[in-house]
């Protein structure tokens, strides 16, 4: 499986001697309620939990992910009282 939409970098910040980042970017799999996208968002996770893995915590890296998790749940009420839909 691929996670054709993600991207990573690692950059240095110019704080306290050069402070290494990674900086990953996400857009996971929506609604994975069918076995096969259930197995397609599973393995896109897998992925990235490698990647922070190895170039993050494995580099001693402060770590930065942000994106699309598309990560509801219909039952919960968002800030304003609504229903996600």
């Amino acid at each position: 499986t691929s996670c054709s939409k993600h991207f990573w970098t690692v950059f240095r910040l110019g704080i306290r001697g050069g402070v290494e980042v990674l900086l990953v970017g996400v857009h996971l799999k929506a609604v994975p309620n069918a076995p096969r996208s259930c197995a397609q968002r599973e393995a896109q996770a897998r992925v990235l939990s490698d990647i922070v893995r190895e170039h993050g915590f494995q580099a001693s890296r402060e770590i930065i992910i942000a994106g699309d998790f598309n990560d509801f749940d219909a039952s919960n009420l968002d800030l304003s009282g609504s229903l996600p839909v």
